[in-house]
């Protein structure tokens, strides 16, 4: 990203590769973690001071940032937008964060907001296994739970030892249910005497929050499963219902339509052209994946695999983001395709 960027040939994709527009994936907005502490999902990311810095270079390159109804809108009739660039920001799952720190620093910039909420962990009937397994091993240095019917002590004392254990606990998660995956998630804190349900609201908005969100003008709110499962995992009954049920729920907790979808995961091993098309029959407008890219025209034929640029703790660097929207770094992971949709 730096050599194309300090090289200036990334302006050389733009004409071709940087698109109509694109859609950022955020998921935390907050200080980062002390050098040194075990924070394996750093990644996820990106700290107030840069979230304000990216709006105000957004806002500097008259780029316009708009909702993901608008981009809808803007792909169905390009005549929409009159043709100007734009971006549109998009949260994942629901975090507290969001809310109190992200959502102040939108209005600063008068730049609205699409949060995709998982209703499971707005409930609390599900939790944030990936937040959960990291705290816990911060404090621990063992770990002991059931995996395949055997009782299972892995060490966690050093980083690597940790990072080896949150690994573990995420393939084995990976492989299970949702309602598995809360039985086992109960399980692990109930063995190291740690209170989830605390630590869970301090991370995940309940209800009040994500209304008080809902009903802010700069704000708009789409689904993202009820229990954060990976929909390719499911048989189609089960992805049916995970995508109508979020759709539901919170259409009728929060008093408006939700038009809008994004994949857990996101990925080529999350979600192809099944759940496409199932997200199509539930009625969502949009869905989004993970799948690195800009926009382009051509995105209008597929308005529910339609891919995003991942800011996070990785990518904090202005010139880094220059790069994704000129559709260079999408260029070459695609190898040169406008648009993946398998």
């Amino acid at each position: 990203m730096a050599g194309l960027h300090a090289t200036g040939l990334h302006h050389l994709f733009a004409p071709i590769y940087g698109g109509v527009g694109a859609i950022l994936m955020f998921h935390h907005v907050r200080p980062a973690e002390p050098k040194g502490t075990f924070a394996p999902n750093r990644f996820l990311t990106v700290t107030p001071e840069f979230f304000d810095a990216l709006l105000a270079h957004l806002r500097k390159c008259d780029i316009d940032i708009i909702t993901m109804s608008d981009v809808y809108r803007r792909l169905i009739d390009p005549q929409t937008g009159n043709g100007r660039q734009f971006a549109c920001l998009t949260f994942d799952d629901g975090y507290v964060d969001n809310a109190d720190i992200a959502l102040p620093i939108c209005r600063r910039h008068n730049a609205p907001m699409t949060l995709y909420a998982t209703s499971g962990l707005i409930n609390g009937s599900n939790f944030p296994w990936w937040l959960v397994s990291e705290a816990i091993l911060r404090e621990h240095t063992q770990l002991t739970f059931v995996e395949a019917g055997q009782s299972v002590t892995i060490p966690a004392a050093s980083h690597a030892e940790k990072h080896a254990a949150f690994r573990r606990l995420g393939r084995h998660l990976q492989t299970l249910t949702a309602e598995a995956q809360t039985a086992f998630v109960l399980s692990l804190v109930e063995n190291v005497h740690f209170d989830i349900k605390t630590f869970h609201r301090a991370q995940v908005m309940g209800w009040d929050k994500l209304a008080q969100m809902a009903a802010d003008p700069l704000v708009e709110i789409g689904a993202h499963t009820d229990t954060h499962c990976v929909l390719k995992a499911q048989t189609v009954a089960r992805a049916k219902r995970e995508l109508a049920e979020s759709r539901a729920i919170l259409a009728e907790r929060l008093g408006r339509p939700i038009d809008h979808f994004a994949y857990p995961g996101g990925g080529r091993d999350q979600a192809g052209p099944r759940e496409f098309g199932l997200a199509s029959q539930a009625g969502f407008l949009t869905a989004v994946t993970t799948r690195h890219g800009a926009l382009h025209p051509e995105h209008r034929r597929h308005l529910h695999a339609l891919p995003r640029l991942s800011i996070n703790g990785l990518h904090q660097q202005l010139q880094t983001v220059d790069v994704f929207l000129s559709g260079a770094s999408a260029a070459l992971a695609n190898r040169f395709k406008r648009v993946v949709s398998d």
